[in-house]
């Protein structure tokens, strides 16, 4: 949040300040806009130095400007943050359900879900070992992921697992046809999932599971 003041009831004193912004960082401030007029024509020393110890980005504001610009502008950046996010999902998820179309469609699905969450996609079989990953080309992590998997025993786990393996944040999600599961996807990001991220796998997840029922239905 960006915190908004003009610091009229505020410490004075160089320590009051250390222990304002100490205290603005423990709650999740990421920012504090100092506004000046009422009291300070500049923003005080201490105050300055106490941001740059605390690594709190401070802002001053100059005297001319009401805060009401500042918090009408911050809600419309965020509306269009909000707006491009959800944009970006939508588009996410259309383009998985295009890959269902595909002539190889859990092919087409890990590499567009690796995409959307700038990572890699697997398919495992149902005993953990790695069938597909996407891009091919990591063996380093297909191997971890199999050992890790092992060391969980997540075959017999029907809900997701996650777990650190090669440095990347990994989630598993089960692929299940008739309540038995036939199959996990595995997902491995830089950082972990966010919400949005998290709600296009589970669509590559619903994908995969319908897969793998065309694909029983043909080997029978």
């Amino acid at each position: 949040e960006l915190l908004l003041t003009t610091g009229l009831i505020l410490p004075t004193s160089r320590i009051g300040w250390k222990g304002y912004v100490s205290r603005l960082k423990s709650i999740g401030i990421a920012a504090l806009g100092f506004g000046l007029g009422p009291r300070y024509f500049e923003a005080p020393s201490a105050l300055v130095e106490a941001c740059k110890a605390a690594g709190l980005t401070l802002l001053i504001v100059p005297d001319a400007t009401p805060f009401l610009t500042i918090s009408k502008a911050y809600w419309a950046a965020r509306a269009r943050f909000s707006e491009q996010h959800l944009q970006d999902e939508v588009a996410a998820h259309r383009a998985l359900i295009d890959a269902a179309s595909k002539p190889d469609p859990p092919v087409e699905v890990l590499r567009r879900l690796a995409r959307a969450v700038d990572g890699w996609a697997a398919s495992l079989t149902s005993t953990g070992k790695v069938n597909q990953i996407h891009p091919a080309g990591l063996v380093e992590e297909a191997e971890a992921l199999e050992s890790e998997v092992a060391r969980l025993e997540v075959a017999g786990v029907h809900s997701a697992a996650s777990f650190i393996a090669h440095g990347r944040y990994v989630a598993i999600f089960p692929l299940s046809v008739e309540e038995t599961v036939v199959g996990y996807l595995a997902v491995g990001t830089a950082d972990q999932l966010s919400a949005m991220h998290r709600r296009v796998v589970l669509t590559a997840v619903a994908l995969l599971s319908i897969d793998s029922i065309h694909w029983q239905r043909s080997a029978s």
